[in-house]
């Protein structure tokens, strides 16, 4: 007989185990696909697989918030803060503002002109626009990222794929709006299109986009702005919510999980959030409901942050509402566990943050 004990022979797993196991990889570190594609042949060409995106996002639901882009006062500061692990890699020196953020994409606003550029906070990539063709009185003051496919897009694999960029712009006056939408395939924007106004359209404010309409709110909570990126990329004009729906805070649009145009407000006064849903008609008119749901935050905020009240800054993707006050206190609350987080800022910051998703 022979000592020591005899060695074993591991049975290998099968493509679908090894899929199983991929599949439960945390989606708050994307560098855990990274690492798990390096592993071998197998792993890279299922993990790389266009249909495991999918699949990935299906078994996870909800994607995480990795964290919060803003647009710091002191341009040392860092433009994002972080919600997870995650931690991309971008120079705060090319650009000037982040303007939006959709689909796995970051559009910023480069430094000291009115050229874009799109970014992917998960590989780093980054494709600067061309500048937007001169016409009279165009200046450009919002503007939305997306990806290009038309018609509806579940979003789990096109993040590294084509995009658009849709801008709104006004001239000297609040006499008129402009739109254009660029195309990354044909690498050209659009010829601009207009329409009557009086007002501006609000820049602080976030989009909401519902199929291949972009909304832009003005200022003042007069209008909202509808831009279709289809056909001949007609512009309309929608009324806000009426401010009997959501008593004293503010509206911000929104699009929820299902891709319906909504609406969430705060109320400072009794800490309650209030989220409501339109139905977008055939003409294009939105019948505004009354919130279908309402969340009383009082138990939900940490202790003390009434001291310095929070103003909502955003929902992203129906699931997580972000709000801010001016203490520099950033909160991120799970709608659907009722959870709140926070951020860990630097002072003099600039109270615009988005949210990314990994999408």
């Amino acid at each position: 007989m022979t000592g020591g004990c005899r060695r074993r022979r591991h049975t290998p797993l099968t493509d679908d185990a090894v899929d199983e196991i991929l599949l439960r990889l945390p989606p708050d570190d994307p560098a855990c696909q990274f690492r798990a594609s390096a592993v071998c042949r197998t792993w890279r060409c299922i993990v790389t697989d266009p249909g495991f995106s999918g699949r990935y996002r299906a078994f996870h639901r909800t994607p995480p918030l990795l964290g919060v882009l803003r647009n710091p006062a002191d341009s040392k500061l860092a433009g994002f803060v972080p919600a997870t692990s995650f931690r991309p890699t971008l120079d705060p020196k090319g650009y000037m503002d982040v303007s939006d953020c959709r689909h796995g994409r970051v559009l910023l606003n480069l430094t000291g002109s009115a050229d874009y550029a799109v970014w992917n906070p998960i590989t780093g990539d980054q494709h600067r626009l061309p500048e937007i063709p001169e016409t009279p009185e165009f200046l450009p003051n919002s503007a939305a990222v997306l990806c290009a496919a038309v018609g509806r897009c579940d979003h789990s694999c096109c993040a590294g794929g084509p995009f658009r960029v849709a801008v709104v712009g006004h001239g000297d006056d609040d006499r008129a709006a402009h739109a254009c939408l660029y195309s990354s395939v044909t690498g050209s924007w659009s010829a601009p299109t207009s329409i009557q106004t009086h007002g501006f359209v609000d820049s602080t404010l976030p989009v909401a986009l519902v199929g291949d309409a972009v909304y832009f709110p003005f200022e003042l909570g007069r209008d909202i702005l509808r831009y279709d990126t289809v056909g001949l990329g007609r512009l309309s004009f929608i009324e806000p919510p009426p401010s009997r729906l959501y008593g004293r805070g503010a509206p911000v649009i929104l699009t929820d999980g299902g891709g319906i145009l909504g609406f969430a407000s705060f109320d400072d006064k009794d800490y309650r959030l209030h989220l409501g849903l339109g139905k977008t008609c055939i003409d294009g008119y939105v019948e505004w409901a009354a919130p279908h749901r309402v969340i009383d935050l009082k138990s939900v905020l940490p202790r003390g942050v009434d001291r310095m009240v929070p103003v909502l800054i955003c929902v992203a993707d129906g699931a997580y509402a972000v709000l801010a006050n001016d203490d520099d206190d950033v909160f991120i609350i799970e709608l659907e566990s009722l959870t709140a987080r926070k951020l860990v800022l630097v002072a003099d910051s600039c109270h615009h943050p988005w949210g990314v998703g990994a999408e």
